[in-house]
């Protein structure tokens, strides 16, 4: 997680194939030990190309107002399984610095 504030950034890498058919991405929590881990529903189609970030009212860093918000960045590799040296390096560097998320595939119908 990078600080900003009150709120907290992080970013998670799925494949190409899980941004065109959605998916459920899960986010660790900065409190794992006590919390349960974030799950974020995506849609199919809902993440373009070039990513998008998620926004998660209350669900950063606990402060005298409240606590701040969480913001997901989301990116797309194009290698279809979410396992290619580009994944690697957004999880280990992401756009907001360091990855604590994980991406699991919809069961499909």
């Amino acid at each position: 997680y990078v600080r900003d504030g009150n709120n907290l950034k992080t970013t998670v890498a799925i494949s190409s194939e899980d941004a065109t058919n959605g998916c459920t991405i899960h986010v660790e929590p900065l409190a794992a030990a006590t919390e349960l881990p974030i799950t974020i529903n995506l849609r199919p189609g809902e993440v373009q190309e070039g990513g998008c970030v998620k926004t998660l009212k209350g669900k950063g860093w606990p402060g005298k107002r409240g606590r701040g918000d969480l913001l997901v960045a989301i990116d797309v590799v194009k290698d279809g399984n979410g396992t290619s040296e580009k994944e690697s390096s957004t999880r280990s560097k992401g756009r907001f610095g360091k990855a604590n998320a994980s991406h699991r595939k919809r069961r499909q119908r």
